[in-house]
């Protein structure tokens, strides 16, 4: 009777030893990293953003520190580049492209923020994306413009934008500056098949450039998640048993 429950009694604590460690196989920092980032309750309508892109449910050890996200009214991810916040309307990692429209034309302002705008240090406008010139004229009835667009500016009052064919001459008005759209748009544009408001909703594209790059490839090669250092900010490769220096294989931290 003994010798039944002293067999008993290894037996279960075998069972328990075996069990627990895998309650907490995954280290911390990998299980966060590899979650999806969610904007809202909502499983949203931009999934898989990973790696550069940090922010809400994500920590900053997720990615880049300039690529934070952050989420507008539990639907929207919101990119902030310097005095520039785009609306991020796709993603596609795998060309290092998104395409985003300027912020303020979904709440019924001005574009006036992305005019001029040529990119940063990681972020550089796309080849496919073009730029329209926008006017501002004294006297409209005098112009034949392509297409106009009226809105909000910041202090409340009302501006129009106007645009014209490259052909055409326009002394009466005065360059305001430059908006980037899509290539793919611009063509129905100029026929008139989209209003100026409609091809800027439409957005533009912009490719962003990674640190470590390949160390990325490497690590994600290996079944591991890439991420960052939290203060140094240098490369780390994030995989289940702790964080790696390059890959899942080495010996790093």
């Amino acid at each position: 009777m003994k010798t039944t429950t002293s067999c008993i009694l290894r037996f279960a604590v075998t069972v328990f030893l075996a069990v627990v460690p895998s309650c907490f196989s995954a280290d911390k920092q990998y299980e966060e990293c590899i979650a999806p980032l969610r904007c809202g309750p909502g499983p949203g309508r931009l999934r898989n953003v990973t790696y550069p892109f940090w922010g809400v449910n994500k920590p900053n050890y997720c990615g880049q520190t300039e690529f934070q996200l952050s989420c507008k009214n539990d639907l929207n991810l919101i990119l902030h580049l310097k005095t520039f916040s785009f609306l991020v309307l796709s993603f596609d990692l795998e060309n290092q492209t998104l395409t985003v429209a300027n912020e303020s034309l979904f709440e019924g302002r001005c574009p006036s923020i992305s005019l001029n705008f040529t990119g940063t240090n990681q972020f550089t406008i796309a080849p496919t994306s073009k730029k329209i010139d926008l006017f501002i004229c004294p006297v409209p009835e005098m112009v034949n413009p392509l297409s106009s667009f009226t809105c909000r500016k910041s202090n409340g009052d009302m501006v129009t934008y106007y645009t014209f064919k490259t052909s055409d001459s326009v002394p009466e008005c005065v360059k305001l500056g430059e908006v980037p759209v899509l290539s793919s748009v611009l063509d129905d544009f100029q026929r008139s098949r989209l209003t100026l408001e409609e091809a800027l909703v439409k957005g533009f594209d912009i490719r962003y450039n990674i640190r470590d790059d390949k160390s990325c490839r490497r690590c994600s090669r290996s079944g591991g998640v890439c991420g960052s250092e939290l203060v140094s900010g240098s490369f780390r490769c994030l995989c289940t048993d702790k964080p790696h220096n390059f890959t899942c294989n080495d010996e790093g931290k």
